[in-house]
Parts: structure tokens; C-alpha cells; sequence
């Protein structure tokens, strides 16, 4: 009766460990069927979102490098260069300056993108300016312009000259309309010479309809 049941344990334990291993041989089969499977089958394409990145940075030139001041009422905030950036006179906004506006990784301009992505990334865009040069007037002109923007007619132009004030040279900073060069403002290194000098008209320098309209009315 011992021998009996001793064989029938042990049968039933060959029957166990025979039933083990076919499961986990059953179980590597299908993994391996699953993974194979899995390699067959080609991921949906899916658009990738575009973001908002840019090239090259554009350096200012280190001269104009701190803040330069104007007494114009409008311009709440001085002008700020950094190395490749600048601050807005009028919000204090710190912006980034790149010398394309192409986005990184896409053979696209923003204004080529949809509407709904333009939307989307308004805030991103804000934080960019493109930089590009041009001679008007016999001035090298730095164009700043809204990097959203395809046309320079929401830009401003920058130029530095050196002027004499106060029997010293100073450097003063000019910014005018980008498509004609002609100044409608003008940046000084202290808020003294702002003050005094704001309104003054240099010589060799073309101004704007406006600011000669309001010099007359001062």
C-alpha cells in the first residue's frame, strides 16, 4: 500500500512539473510570437508637434552692451542691450535675438505655420526678435523685427554714432523707421543726457516728419 501511494505522488508530481514546464514553454512561445508580431507591425506616423526654437543667436555689438535712456514719455523703460538680446524700452520685456527666423528642425518660417499654431505659440514667439542689417541714408541700420513676422514694417532700426556733447564724445543710439532710416528716437548712457539732449537735432542725421513736427511745437 506504501509503494502505491509513493508512485502516485510521485506521478502526480511528474504531472506537475510536466504541466509547469509546458505552460512556460507555452508562455516563451507566445512572448516571443507577441514581440515578433510587434515587429511586423509599423507605428502609425503621427505629426510632431513644432517647436518654438530657433538657430544661430545674433550678438550685439559689446559697445552697446547696459542700458541707454530717452526722454520719451512713451518709453517707460530704458533700453537695454545684453549680448544677444535686448529689453524693451517700452514694456522692459527681455527678448532673444536670432538671426533667422527659421524653425529649428523644419524648413519653415512662423507665419507659414497654420493659424492654430501661431496661436498656440504666441507667448514663445513674443520671446524672439530676428536681426538683420541694412544701409539707408548712408547708415548701417540693425533691423529688429518681430520673429513671427515676415515684413520688417513692425521692426525698428538701431545705429550708433558718436556725437559731441557737453565738449566730450559720447556714443548715442538712434532708432528710426527700418524701411525710410529716418531717427524717431534717440538713446543716451545717462537720463542727464537723455534729459537735455533728447530733443536735440545732430547734424548728418535725417529725422522723421513727427519728431521735426514736435520740435517745432516744443
Amino acid at each position: 500500500m506504501k509503494s502505491n501511494k509513493i508512485l502516485t505522488v510521485l506521478a502526480a508530481a511528474a504531472i506537475g512539473v510536466s504541466t509547469a514546464t509546458s505552460l512556460g514553454a507555452m508562455q516563451a512561445q507566445t512572448s516571443h510570437a507577441a514581440a515578433k508580431q510587434a515587429k511586423t507591425v509599423k507605428p502609425s506616423k503621427q505629426a510632431k508637434a513644432v517647436k518654438v526654437a530657433f538657430g544661430k543667436s545674433y550678438t550685439f555689438p559689446k559697445e552697446w552692451a547696459g542700458k541707454w535712456y530717452s526722454n520719451d514719455l512713451l518709453r517707460m523703460e530704458p533700453l537695454d542691450f545684453h549680448k544677444t538680446g535686448l529689453g524693451s524700452p517700452r514694456s522692459g520685456e527681455y527678448a532673444k535675438a536670432v538671426t533667422s527666423a527659421k524653425l529649428k528642425g523644419t524648413n519653415k518660417y512662423p507665419w507659414q505655420m497654420s493659424a492654430d499654431w501661431q496661436a498656440k505659440n504666441a507667448k514663445e514667439l513674443n520671446k524672439y526678435v530676428r536681426v538683420s542689417k541694412k544701409k539707408v541714408n548712408g547708415i548701417d541700420w540693425i533691423i529688429v523685427t518681430p520673429v513671427g513676422k515676415k515684413s520688417i514694417d513692425n521692426g525698428f532700426a538701431f545705429a550708433a554714432r558718436t556725437e559731441k556733447l557737453n565738449g566730450k564724445k559720447e556714443t548715442v543710439i538712434f532708432e528710426a523707421n527700418p524701411h525710410v532710416g529716418a531717427a524717431t528716437q534717440q538713446y543716451f548712457r545717462t537720463k542727464e543726457l537723455a534729459d537735455k539732449y533728447g530733443k536735440h537735432q545732430f547734424k548728418n542725421m535725417e529725422y522723421s516728419k513727427w519728431v521735426l513736427l514736435r520740435s517745432k511745437n516744443k
